[in-house]
């Protein structure tokens, strides 16, 4: 047993981390409630034309050419049953060369779906000409945190299929892993260390938790940037209840695999994991507010809107 209060080993999820991983849970699973996506059936054709289901073959180091292959947007949908009367796609499998592959299927087409970088692995390499499709779903905002290994480089035009370099495996922008690669629209989410704490009750040690945080905004126009700014300064005095982090990861049914990016087994959204996995407290935004907002241009290139939001959440027993 730990002698220092409120912690048990090093490693685990203290109050600012499990904070953070529930207003990134909350706001992902929310934003999809507003219909904040798209639906890809086969071939959808793109917001600039092309065929928005067609995966590209991507260049990795980690894989034998012809293993990977990727959609034009990152961060698939795997939540279903939402409240929202438009469901997104439920991903079945692949179609390579027009003949179904499913995603249980074993043998030469064998694949996983790695759901956070919008690819498709296959167990083993397979034809690099071929033409490889999926009906997929993926977020609109891609809402990230900031401690995640997918914040590095920021990528615009995520949305230009038409793009000839997009069909190309090796050449420009979509070389990079998409590891490597935030798209526009994108919420970063911070918890900082500034925080601050006092009495809940008489007779115990529990607090009323203040934890300041930063939200980092980048869009490729001014609707987006204050859209979006807009959602989150409108939650003030809203009040949600806390998935345990510890809890989660302990039982092995976090629904994204973080090797791999394929689903477990017990996929929950998030309003079952807090009734599932429950800390036991409330959380509330109790002020937002705007630090900056700023338009970056680039000699040639379309602007870049971004916008900081400063926030403190409370948090208390429940």
């Amino acid at each position: 047993m730990s002698n220092l209060l409120n912690v048990r080993y090093i490693g685990e999820s203290t109050i600012s981390d499990n904070l953070e991983n529930n207003i990134v849970g909350w706001l992902n699973y929310s934003l999809l409630t507003t219909s904040a996506f798209f639906n890809i059936p086969l071939a959808t054709s793109g917001s600039y034309g092309e065929n928005a289901s067609r995966l590209r073959l991507a260049k990795n180091p980690s894989y034998t050419d012809g293993r990977v292959w990727e959609s034009f947007r990152k961060q698939w949908i795997w939540q279903s049953g939402i409240e929202n009367p438009i469901q997104p796609i439920q991903i079945s499998g692949v179609y390579v060369n027009n003949s179904f592959k499913p995603a249980t299927g074993v043998g030469p087409y064998a694949h996983k779906i790695d759901y956070p970088n919008g690819r498709v692995i296959f167990d083993s390499a397979i034809a690099t000409n071929s033409t490889v499709t999926m009906e997929y779903s993926c977020n609109y905002y891609q809402i990230y945190n900031v401690d995640s290994p997918w914040w590095r480089e920021v990528q615009r035009n995520s949305f230009r299929v038409d793009d000839a370099s997009f069909l190309t495996s090796a050449s420009g922008f979509w070389a990079k892993p998409p590891e490597m690669r935030v798209q526009l629209p994108a919420v970063i989410v911070e918890a900082t260390q500034r925080t601050s704490a006092k009495p809940y009750q008489i007779g115990d040690l529990t607090n009323i938790v203040e934890q300041d945080f930063r939200f980092y905004i980048i869009t490729e126009n001014n609707r987006d940037l204050k859209w979006i700014c807009d959602v989150i300064r409108g939650q003030i005095d809203s009040n949600h209840a806390l998935f345990d982090s510890n809890k989660l990861m302990s039982s092995g049914v976090y629904p994204i695999n973080m090797d791999t990016g394929s689903l477990n087994r017990a996929t929950m959204n998030y309003p079952d994991l807090v009734k599932n996995y429950p800390a036991n407290k409330v959380w509330s935004f109790k002020r937002v507010q705007g630090n900056s907002t700023n338009t970056a241009r680039d000699a040639g290139s379309a602007p870049i809107f971004t916008a900081v939001l400063n926030g403190t959440v409370e948090t208390w027993t429940n």
